[in-house]
């Protein structure tokens, strides 16, 4: 994004931080979203890209670039799958039960036991490395981001992309994803409240931790 084509806009990048604007409306980038894995070659980093205005999240890009694969949306303009050079909307996986939900774990080094105990009772959860695009295109019913907190370059993608997407994006409490500790439960919906119903039960106390970087 080239600063000089918005100049009243304000700007957050992970590395740059943040400058005010006057126009209400706001750029927010990460430009490696994964910085271990891109320092040792693994092709799963990428690149957050959102769009804010006065009416809240209106553009989330997530870009894995080595993979070819983007998932975008526009507020009220729907959410898209790009694959290489083959583009498809989402289509979410619809699992009959709980047991059989596919549960990716992100940070899950820093949860407490308890947390992981109850996930491995209740579903299938591991710690996977699919993302977004996967949960999008029907391979995973959920994923849950708790313990090492993300940046809110990390998630602010995400409101728009779920929303346009016919899925969910809360933070652990439930509450809208950007408003509290940066902790995520990101959904097809199907299970979304059993899951955070879950999680409260196994911490009995706020998901919170120290953002040591992502």
């Amino acid at each position: 994004m080239n600063p000089d084509r918005f100049p009243d806009d304000g700007f957050h990048g992970e590395e740059t931080g943040g400058a005010a604007g006057t126009s209400g409306r706001r750029w927010i980038v990460d430009p490696i979203d994964g910085t271990a894995y891109f320092a040792h070659r693994i092709p799963i980093f990428g690149l957050n890209l959102a769009y804010e205005d006065e009416h809240g999240p209106a553009i989330g890009v997530c870009h894995r670039p080595a993979a070819r694969q983007m998932v975008y949306a526009g507020r009220g303009l729907g959410c898209r799958i790009r694959t290489g050079d083959v583009e498809v909307a989402p289509a979410l996986r619809d699992t009959p039960d709980l047991g059989q939900a596919r549960v990716e774990m992100v940070n899950f080094d820093f949860w407490p036991t308890e947390l992981v105990v109850a996930l491995h009772r209740a579903t299938h959860a591991g710690g996977y490395v699919f993302g977004v695009a996967a949960l999008l295109s029907g391979h995973t019913d959920a994923i849950l981001i708790a313990g090492d907190e993300m940046g809110y370059e990390d998630l602010a993608p995400l409101p728009v992309i779920f929303a346009e997407a016919g899925a969910r994006a809360t933070d652990l409490r439930g509450a809208p994803l950007l408003s509290g500790p940066r902790t995520a439960l990101l959904s097809t919906g199907r299970f979304h409240d059993e899951l955070l119903a879950l999680t409260a039960q196994a911490l009995r106390r706020p998901v919170n931790g120290s953002r040591a970087g992502s």
